[in-house]
């Protein structure tokens, strides 16, 4: 009986920093940097925190109703960017055959719990 063929393989141990953590993401900024890399920042959307609010105080001294925000604060949406990557343009083609990869998983996951 013929020997079977030695597998070529290697393990890769994956180690998680203390400095890991989970970011929202809503969207991205991205663009090409002078040295040829690939620059994404993340962004996170929400309505701003006022500087300052005036509320009422109860007859109970106790907090009421807001009368008004300050007028310096801002209004609309803020964009907070949180963290940017640089890619080289190799890590940026598997990072968008990876992501690809991931919403045709998803959709396929998606159309599974529709049928049920």
């Amino acid at each position: 009986m013929p020997a079977k063929p030695q597998i070529k393989k290697i393990t890769i141990h994956n180690k998680i920093t203390n400095n890991f953590r989970h970011s929202h993401v809503d969207g991205a900024y991205a663009g090409i940097t002078p040295r040829g890399l690939v620059s994404v920042s993340f962004f996170s959307e929400r309505g701003p925190i006022p500087k300052a609010s005036d509320f009422r105080i109860t007859d109970e001294n106790k907090l009421g109703e807001l009368i008004s925000n300050s007028s310096d604060s801002k209004t609309g949406i803020l964009r907070e960017f949180e963290v940017g990557i640089y890619l080289d343009i190799m890590t940026t083609k598997a990072l968008i055959t990876l992501l690809s990869e991931k919403v045709i998983e998803f959709e396929k996951l998606n159309l599974k719990t529709n049928l049920k």
